[in-house]
């Protein structure tokens, strides 16, 4: 069996693939574009996609299905009282009671 035309074509894909990567370099990374894990987009598209999955789907992680978290300096910016601020990133599900208050410099019980 004659393996040259096979290990040509593997030599031009292998610089081909250094090339693009080359190419790439200083450009910025996709991942910072990545949304719920899965999502390559900007916000409008992450929504669609969240939206056109309908009900919950149990197999497919919570983090997945619903938008990225608001940070909770959000909610502190938001809210007048640090009482009601906890309380609003509390109900969004996003956070548990001991990062809440950790952001808050309060103890979490």
């Amino acid at each position: 069996m004659d393996t040259k035309p096979v290990r040509s074509s593997e030599k031009k894909a292998i610089a081909r693939y250094i090339d693009f990567v080359r190419a790439g370099i200083g450009l910025p990374a996709i991942w910072e574009n990545l949304r719920g894990q899965v999502y390559l987009g900007n916000e409008e598209f992450l929504h669609r996609m969240q939206n056109s999955l309908g009900s919950e789907i149990p197999e497919i992680p919570r983090v997945q299905r619903h938008p990225e978290a608001q940070p909770l300096s959000f909610y502190s910016e938001r809210e007048h009282e640090a009482p009601q601020a906890m309380a609003a990133a509390f109900a969004t599900g996003n956070y548990t009671l001991r990062e809440i208050a950790e952001h808050f410099g309060v103890h979490y019980s």
